[in-house]
Order: C-alpha cells, then structure tokens, then sequence
C-alpha cells in the first residue's frame, strides 16, 4: 500500500479471501474497507507513519460481493533505510529473491526505473529522510 493507501499489490491469498483479482485490486483505495470505516483507517496509516510504530487491532472488512468478515489486522511500516537485500530479508522471514521481486513490483507500480527513484519517492512522500 503506498502512503495515500492505495493498493500497491496484492497476493493470492487476498484475491482468494476478498473476491478481487490482482487487476481489479491493484490502484484501488482501501477496497475492503467499509465506507464509514476509511477516515479511521486514513488515520492508523497517519499514525504509523508519524511514530513508525506497529499497529494491531480487529476490525470490519468487506469482500467483493458485499458480505461483511471480522478480521485481525496488523499494520508494521518496514523501514529499509540502508539496508541490503539480505537484512530485509532476515528482518521479513523471506528469501532475497522475495524482496527483489516486492520492489520490483512497486516500482512497476509506482513507474519507477531505479533504487534512485525509489528513494527520490521515498523522501517526496515523507517515508524516509535525508
């Protein structure tokens, strides 16, 4: 999910519990989110954004067909500022070839050529400084 809570990716899992496709999904805002549920949401993905802190809480989510599912929700920013590959990778409990293929993913989302971009978009949208 990118800073304004559009969605970035998604995977199998997602599209199998919610009903979208990756398609469908991808460039959405909060499509699971009830309508009178996004202000609260907008306002968690503030806070973890201002203290860098992870957030866990249980909430209301909403598939593609409109039914109604409880949920259990944790939100943790990953702040990979100056890390390689292989520490976000121990950090994340993935391989190397996961992260790689995560930001490649965002970057072709995001219409980004290089580590320079990203970080460029990084310090615009205020995930990281200098």
């Amino acid at each position: 999910m990118d800073p304004q809570c559009y969605l970035l990716q998604v995977n199998k899992a997602f599209e199998k519990i919610f009903g979208w496709t990756s398609q469908e999904a991808v460039g959405m805002k909060l499509p699971t989110v009830p309508i009178h549920f996004i202000e609260d949401v907008e306002n968690i993905f503030q806070k973890i954004k201002a203290e860098g802190q992870a957030i866990s809480y249980e909430a209301i989510r909403r598939r593609k067909d409109g039914s109604i599912l409880d949920v259990s929700v944790t939100v943790s920013p990953i702040l990979a500022e100056g890390k390689t590959t292989i520490q976000i990778a121990a950090v994340l409990h993935v391989s190397e070839k996961t992260v790689e293929t995560h930001r490649r993913n965002i970057m072709g989302k995001l219409g980004i050529q290089n580590i320079a971009g990203l970080t460029k978009y990084a310090i615009r949208e205020g995930l990281t400084s200098v």
